[in-house]
């Protein structure tokens, strides 16, 4: 067949669907007017006035014939039997062992948190919380870059950072350098299309042996479009469906996480007054995050062999949360001291220092008295540098193309090319050689890691 054929195909059941939809719209119109006694209230659910717009919502019948096996460990019994009413539902029980599971108990992290501004057709233009939500990837992307320090040994990719579609976008185009350090925000599939991020991990096996895995955020459509999905599933059940008030938001209800030392934590999570809107609530939401968590293949990991999941939202799962935080709390652990450490490369010298972390200090009109003052306030942090350098680190001396002083520098072992690792956080450099032989005096000077003031 042509493609002139295909397209004219195509455009005839585009338009065959548009007036099956008109002619079943216009039957249940005039079913509502006739007041025809066989009228179902359940079917009439379909129709839904909103303003001057009527909304038509159901679901087809599947099309199968023949013994059916669905394999589904997320799934709802309810969504299952409107489908397959005769559908037998037997539960494996399995468990999930050898993870680590960090949970924080705040906040949900709403889209608008981290990809605000990000989505044609939202209309959001305030300037100050674009801002934010841009604040809140960088976070994200510090914290990304410290739990790479945990999978050193890992070849690949170390941290799957899952989230929603254009927060995971803004992130690779925002945070380059994250690709080449072993973490994923997302990916493009072969024909071009993005995959990796909420709504579009089910059945993928790529992180089955990725260490660490950082999902922010949870699925949760406005109430208007939720409502809209529970119609078209539920359009046929006789139970009244109960919604929102117009312009409300979902109500919250206390849950429970289940902690590792026995104790439970509350938490605030939204929630659906009506219990059949609430059912497809926990699927978009809660199954989804499930699935995501699992793409770690939690249950088939062994002690050799270990997850570590990083939760982001307040949703409870049905996984022991080892730690309990908070969204700023966890942040605080990727600290300019952190990210530092992180980046295996620190100058003697405070103006390369400022460099090396210029996405904490870069836009200060002095970066390098930024980064002095930073680590002068927080003596603990100052000392978890120098714990994790003095003794561990290589010295290395440097110098800038042009300049006239030689500084510094010491760099992490785990880089196999130290130059190219402080070329690439430093600018091109017409000096670089092993400094561990200096003189007395320098090494006199240079005896506190960060004793340093210049």
């Amino acid at each position: 067949m042509s493609r002139e054929r295909k397209l004219e195909a195509i455009q005839r059941r585009k338009e065959a669907k548009t007036m099956f939809l008109m002619g079943r719209l216009w039957s249940l119109f005039a079913r509502i007017l006739e007041g025809s006694p066989e009228n179902d209230p359940a079917e009439l659910r379909c129709l839904r006035v909103r303003g001057s717009i009527v909304e038509l919502a159901y679901s087809l019948e599947p099309k199968i014939v023949g013994p059916l096996l669905i394999l589904d460990g997320t799934a709802d019994e309810e969504v299952l039997r409107r489908f397959w009413s005769g559908i037998q539902v037997f539960r494996v029980t399995v468990r999930a062992e050898h993870y680590h599971l960090t949970q924080i108990i705040d906040r949900p992290v709403s889209m608008n948190n981290l990809a605000y501004g990000l989505v044609c057709g939202k209309g959001q233009t305030d300037p100050v919380e674009t801002a934010r939500a841009r604040g809140h990837r960088t976070q994200l992307a510090r914290l990304a870059e410290v739990e790479v320090l945990r999978t050193a040994d890992t070849v690949g990719t170390k941290v799957a950072v899952f989230s929603y579609k254009a927060a995971a976008e803004a992130l690779r185009a925002e945070h380059k350098h994250l690709a080449g350090l072993g973490v994923e925000c997302g990916f493009l599939r072969p024909d071009g299309r993005a995959a990796g991020h909420f709504g579009a991990v089910r059945g993928l096996d790529r992180w089955r042996d990725v260490p660490t895995a950082i999902i922010a955020g949870r699925m949760r459509p406005s109430p208007p479009d939720l409502e809209r999905q529970a119609r078209a599933i539920f359009w046929s059940d006789p139970r009244p469906m109960r919604y929102l008030p117009a312009g409300e938001n979902l109500p919250t209800t206390t849950q429970y996480l289940r902690v590792a030392d026995g104790t439970v934590r509350a938490v605030q999570v939204e929630c659906h007054p009506d219990p059949l809107v609430q059912r497809v609530l926990e699927q978009i939401c809660r199954a989804d995050l499930e699935q995501t968590a699992h793409r770690l293949r939690l249950v088939r990991r062994t002690a050799a062999n270990p997850a570590r999941v990083v939760l982001l939202t307040n949703v409870p799962l049905p996984l022991t949360v080892h730690e309990v935080t908070t969204w700023d709390e966890i942040m605080e652990r990727a600290d300019a001291a952190a990210m530092a450490m992180a980046r295996g490369v620190f100058p003697n010298d405070w103006p390369g220092r400022a460099m090396v972390l210029a996405d904490y200090f870069g836009n200060a009109k002095a970066p390098a008295s930024a980064a002095r003052q930073w680590f002068a306030k927080r003596p603990a942090a100052r000392q978890r540098v120098e714990d994790t350098i003095v003794g561990n680190w290589n010295r290395y001396v440097y110098r800038h193309v042009g300049a006239r002083k030689r500084e510094y520098v010491w760099v992490d072992p785990r880089h196999v090319d130290a130059r190219a690792a402080v070329t690439a956080r430093l600018g091109d450099l017409d000096v670089f050689c092993d400094g561990t032989d200096m003189d007395a005096d320098q090494a006199q000077a240079d005896d506190t890691t960060l004793g340093r003031e210049g």
